[in-house]
């Protein structure tokens, strides 16, 4: 009985000792996974940053050439309404003449 119980006791000890390597080992692999979780999020975060430098700065440059598209068009229509009077002032000094010459 007495060799029983030490070899239990053996078997026990070994049992106890192999948990303890299950289990930290366990805990340094978490630790691992939670490191690598953290690296993840950090380049994740460092990636939406630059994303969204970048978003802004095309933002940025498309109100720009919008602006500047806009200027554009308003001096073409400033600059076709001076044609369009002066065409209309043309057309009525040629009246007038045509009017004249008829008399």
């Amino acid at each position: 009985v007495e060799t029983l119980r030490k070899d239990f006791e053996a078997h026990r000890s070994r049992m106890q000792a192999d948990l303890a390597d299950v289990r930290n080992s366990f805990y340094e692999q978490r630790q691992k996974v939670q490191g690598l979780e953290l690296q993840m999020d950090v380049k994740l975060n460092s990636s939406m940053n630059e994303f969204r430098t970048m978003h802004s700065q095309m933002i940025g440059s498309m109100d720009s050439l919008t602006s500047r598209v806009e200027d554009a068009v308003s001096k073409m229509d400033s600059n076709l309404k001076a044609f369009s009077d002066r065409l209309e002032a043309i057309d009525t000094v040629v009246q007038t003449k045509v009017i004249h010459a008829g008399r």
